[in-house]
């Protein structure tokens, strides 16, 4: 199973250090139904990892996660009513290879998950 068909990254600008996109989910995808019969949602898994593939595409290399300080999951996603919603965030560069990453996972007001933590580059 591949998680690069369960979502697409569209839209991704980086500017100085802040970023945002457009995540466009796939509800046929068959995680789904596993994740639940019935009642599919996006799992927390897959979140952390669109955060780390943002990440490998601001530092331009593979990276590795560190360190989770601050991870919240919510609200749940349904991947049938809520197929696109938008990251944003912001970044550091620090001296020591890591990469320092705050994000924001939203549809219009509503907030799915928040990440901050470190990744390290080298």
């Amino acid at each position: 199973m591949s998680l690069k068909s369960l979502y697409t990254i569209s839209e991704l600008n980086i500017n100085e250090n802040e970023f945002s996109a457009r995540i466009a989910f796939d509800p046929s995808h068959e995680i789904f139904s596993g994740h639940f019969p019935g009642q599919p949602i996006v799992p927390g898994v897959c979140l952390i990892h669109i955060v780390k593939e943002i990440a490998n595409k601001i530092a331009g290399r593979e990276v590795l996660m560190s360190n989770g300080k601050n991870i919240k999951f919510l609200n749940v996603i349904d991947p049938g009513g809520n197929k696109d919603v938008n990251i944003k965030g912001t970044f550091l560069f620090k001296q020591d290879d890591t990469l320092s990453l705050s994000a924001s996972l939203t549809k219009e007001t509503v907030v799915f998950f928040k990440f901050k933590g470190t990744f390290k580059t080298s």
